[in-house]
C-alpha cells in the first residue's frame, strides 16, 4: 500500500461520509506511523492543532475540509493500524455501533476491500484499517 493509495482512500472515505451526512464529529487520520506524525481530515474547525482549510478533489467533486498536519492517532487512542484510523462521536458512531444502517456498513466494507483492507473497532468511538 503506497502513501498515495492511503491518501486516496482517506479522501474517498471523507467524501463518502460527507455525501451521506456522516462526517460530523469524525476525524480521519492517514500518513502516520508509530513514530511519525501524519495528517487528518475533518469537517469542523479543529482546536489546538495546525490546520489548513482547503478543498480536496474526489472524482469530479470538490469537498471543503480542515486538513490537520503533524498529528498522530497514537496520541489520542490505543488501537491503530498502519494505514488509516478514524475517531468518531457523530452519526458514523451510531452506524458502526448500533447496526441500523446495513447499506453504509456494506459500502464501507466494500470500499476498504478494494484496497485489500478491513476495518476493526478499537473502542466504540474509533476504528482502524488492517490488511485482509
Amino acid at each position: 500500500m503506497t502513501k498515495e493509495k492511503i491518501k486516496e482512500l482517506a479522501y474517498r472515505l471523507y467524501a463518502y461520509l460527507v455525501d451521506h451526512q456522516l462526517a460530523g464529529d469524525t476525524r480521519i487520520y492517514f500518513g502516520f506511523s508509530k513514530t511519525k506524525n501524519g495528517y487528518a481530515l475533518q469537517s469542523y474547525k479543529p482546536n489546538n492543532v495546525t490546520y489548513t482549510y482547503t478543498k480536496i478533489k474526489v472524482g469530479t467533486k470538490e469537498y471543503p475540509v480542515y486538513l490537520i498536519s503533524d498529528i498522530n492517532p497514537n496520541d489520542y487512542f490505543d488501537y491503530n493500524g498502519n494505514y488509516i484510523s478514524v475517531s468518531t462521536e457523530g452519526p458514523l458512531y451510531d452506524v458502526l455501533n448500533y447496526g441500523y444502517d446495513k447499506k453504509t456498513e456494506t459500502d464501507l466494507r466494500n470500499m476498504f476491500e478494494e484496497y485489500g483492507l478491513y476495518y476493526e473497532l478499537g473502542n466504540a468511538w474509533n476504528f482502524s484499517l488492517y490488511e485482509v
